[in-house]
């Protein structure tokens, strides 16, 4: 197959790609854009965990550009300025991106792409940023959760933003973690305190989800979001899918991430994939068609 085909059907090489490193001391954030040539007008932050997570954020950006899509992957911990762990994480750098984007050469609209935690700092940062032109939340959260350091919560939140703690959910990993959300997802008080203020987004929103998520319980959260937008006269559009028996590991997953090696390191840490496999599989590759499709109709 020639470029040309490739390009014609969306997909690009790595060679057809442009990295640009953004660092906090110049811009105030730390990002890694990736270019495709030639590119769509919409471009998507990646907000999928730390620097050196099992699932990079660049690696996903590249995902992006092999669709066409420019990408900046923005680590929201481990990274320089940023916490060692999932505790206290700033806001202000992704915000700072966000706008930065909106304003880079080329580029019409900016889409927020947030995974498992990222999914906070995604609908966070489009409830904050005007002109923000669509969220994807995947395998995400309905509320801002308590940090985490090491194997312990921290008392502290997840989430900063100008300085201050944001209010969070409590809980514990005491009986395990999806345990510790199921429980904590009851406490109604301190849930309503920490929702996420998804009907702020003011643009269109994509959930994703599985029923058989490892993490915490997806399917109540895109539930309560659904439901937060309908009871809030939601003027956009928006949209829930939930894939049956599928992993915590869904959406725009990088090509080299789905070979023998990401199989196997998934099946040790995601039940799912092991005890499904074939619809996992399945899940990711209806995630990643809903995104595309998502990102053509803004």
């Amino acid at each position: 197959m020639s470029l040309s085909d490739e390009i014609k059907k969306g997909y690009r090489k790595m060679s057809d790609f442009k990295f640009i490193d953004f660092k906090p001391e110049q811009h105030g954030f730390t990002g890694h854009l990736v270019i495709p040539e030639p590119q769509e007008k919409t471009a998507v932050i990646v907000l999928s965990g730390g620097e050196k997570s099992l699932l990079p954020g660049k690696s996903v950006a590249k995902q992006f550009a092999k669709n066409g899509y420019p990408a900046m992957a923005v680590p929201i911990f481990g990274t320089e300025g940023l916490p060692d762990t999932p505790d206290k994480m700033p806001l202000d750098p992704v915000i700072k991106a966000a706008q930065f984007l909106q304003g880079y050469d080329g580029i019409d609209k900016v889409v927020m792409y947030g995974m498992s935690m990222g999914s906070i700092f995604a609908i966070l940062t489009a409830a904050k940023v005007p002109g923000i032109a669509g969220v994807i939340s995947v395998s995400g959260t309905h509320v801002i959760i308590e940090g985490e350091i090491g194997k312990n919560t921290s008392g502290h939140s997840l989430v900063t933003y100008s300085g201050q703690e944001l209010p969070y959910l409590p809980y514990t990993m005491k009986d395990g973690v999806f345990e510790g959300f199921q429980k904590a997802y009851k406490d109604e008080e301190n849930v309503k305190k920490a929702a996420l203020p998804v009907e702020d987004c003011n643009c269109p929103v994509l959930i994703l989800v599985s029923d058989s998520d490892e993490e915490w319980p997806a399917e109540k959260s895109a539930e309560f979001i659904k439901n937060r937008l309908e009871t809030s006269g939601y003027k956009h559009p928006y949209k829930t899918v939930v894939y049956k028996n599928a992993s915590h590991l869904i959406g725009m997953l990088p090509d080299d991430f789905r070979g023998k090696i990401f199989t196997t390191l998934a099946k040790m840490f995601f039940a799912s994939m092991k005890q499904h496999p074939q619809e996992c599989k399945d899940a990711v590759k209806a995630s990643q068609t809903e995104i595309t499709e998502f990102l053509k109709s803004l």
